[in-house]
């Protein structure tokens, strides 16, 4: 028994070694023999990218739903509790990337880790699953088509908002993306660099504005401050729903 799963382990850390091996010299030289075909395409963005989105784009933009969920200890607070979590996962994923590298989903781990009698249905499962969730993204684009009609609104006041208008704004969202992931997908990378660089930057100069001339709350409202607005008997459920907001901040990167 004790030999053959040392076999098996074996086997198993010499699939992952020959699999990371071929990622390091796939990306350490333009120029290496790569077992997938052309050497890796770097274009992810810097970290800052992921941090200023998350700080920045999420809360400003959905800010409403915790002061109407949980209040503003539930920002705080929840923060905290999501980010543990959010650690957690980090923590798995790089454990399973340090050992095997890979540019796709989680379908090629689960591949390699499934026993062998349901490693087909399993992966099957797990690659419809990951297609799902990035179809499911894109309803976020719903935030981007709302703060497009409140800027219309707040420029033409005699403007009329329509339910079909911030839909058609969301159709025209997902086309131009949908051109640009097809046609043009070199400028995408310098877009999040761009992206990622104006949101430190402005967050910087509105930092500075608000602080200087907004009203200020005392602690007690920002620490300790509920708000339950969606008629939920529990404070806790409404807690929860509050920091949705946060978790928006660590999904789709």
């Amino acid at each position: 028994m004790s030999s053959s799963l040392n076999r098996e382990t074996a086997g198993r850390t010499d699939m992952f070694g020959s699999a990371s091996s071929a990622s390091r010299r796939c990306t350490s030289s333009p120029s290496a023999t790569c077992p997938y075909g052309k050497p890796w395409l770097r274009t992810s963005t810097p970290p800052s990218s992921a941090i200023a989105i998350h700080l920045l784009t999420t809360r400003h933009s959905n800010i409403g739903l915790a002061f109407y969920n949980g209040g503003p200890r539930a920002m705080v607070w929840g923060f905290f509790i999501v980010f543990s979590g959010v650690l957690c996962q980090v923590a798995s994923f790089s454990e399973m990337s340090s050992v095997q590298p890979i540019a796709g989903a989680q379908y090629h781990w689960t591949w390699h880790l499934a026993p062998p009698k349901y490693r087909r249905s399993i992966t099957w499962m797990q690659g419809w699953m990951t297609w799902f969730s990035w179809i499911s993204i894109l309803a976020s684009v719903n935030v981007a088509a709302n703060i497009t009609t409140t800027l219309i609104v707040m420029s033409y006041p005699q403007y009329v908002l329509q339910g079909w208008h911030t839909v058609l704004i969301m159709w025209s969202y997902m086309l131009v993306l949908s051109l640009l992931n097809m046609y043009a997908f070199w400028i995408i990378p310098w877009m999040e660099l761009l992206a990622s660089l104006l949101h430190v930057v402005l967050w910087i100069v509105f930092a500075a504005v608000l602080l200087t001339l907004a009203p200020r709350h005392p602690a007690e409202f920002v620490f300790l401050e509920k708000a339950n607005g969606s008629s939920w008997d529990s404070d806790f459920v409404s807690f929860n729903l509050g920091i949705i907001l946060i978790t928006w901040g660590f999904v789709g990167k």
